[in-house]
């Protein structure tokens, strides 16, 4: 039986936060393809699999970005069409993947890895930036969190629906591990070793 065919949209290739779950998907032996901007500057690691390269983004322009994002669509409705669902990171993934993807019927799931402070700003920038957040999310078969503190802010200030799943991103050393483990065992009764 062939695995499933996920096309995973990255608007910064370089994140290292999203190449967790990328690496997991591919482990667990899905066919997992990936597409995404490169930023300029440069900054973070370059992923250990294969990517395709949209375009090149630049962080502060919005519109400039905004237009090199919707370029990039006929692209990405071709990867859509290869695949069976697409696992998009951030709102202007998610939002591009709906998009290039109309007609078309397959699942997004939107993978949000952090606020930008926009989202949560007051006046009318803010109120549009959430109706945007609110219609994405609304598309969108499940919602994917990285800490339990986005999920106040889907939930409690969108008003969402969609389905959340919470994976919070934390690296923990052995010595810390192992400090926590004698403290739970004390706790329980159990000397320290």
């Amino acid at each position: 039986m062939p695995s499933a065919k996920i096309l995973c949209l990255l608007n910064r290739v370089s994140h290292p936060i999203a190449h967790a779950p990328i690496d997991m998907m591919r482990q667990a032996g899905f066919q997992v393809e990936v597409m995404g901007f490169q930023r300029i500057p440069f900054f973070g690691r370059s992923p250990k699999w294969p990517v395709t390269i949209l375009d090149h983004i630049e962080g502060k322009s919005y519109l400039k970005r905004m237009l090199t994002l919707l370029k990039a669509a006929p692209k990405i409705r071709a990867g859509i069409k290869r695949s069976q669902l697409v696992y998009a990171y951030n709102t202007d993934m998610a939002l591009l993947a709906y998009i290039a993807g109309v007609g078309l019927k397959r699942p997004i799931v939107f993978h949000e890895l952090h606020l930008q402070p926009i989202q949560v700003a007051a006046g009318w920038r803010g109120k549009l930036v959430r109706a945007i957040d609110r219609f994405v999310v609304g598309r969108c078969h499940l919602l994917v969190l990285t800490s339990s503190g986005l999920h106040h802010y889907f939930r409690g200030w969108l008003k969402t629906r969609t389905p959340i799943l919470v994976i919070e991103a934390k690296i923990e050393s052995s010595r810390a591990a192992a400090a926590r483990e004698s403290s739970q065992g004390e706790k329980d009764g159990i000397p320290p070793p």
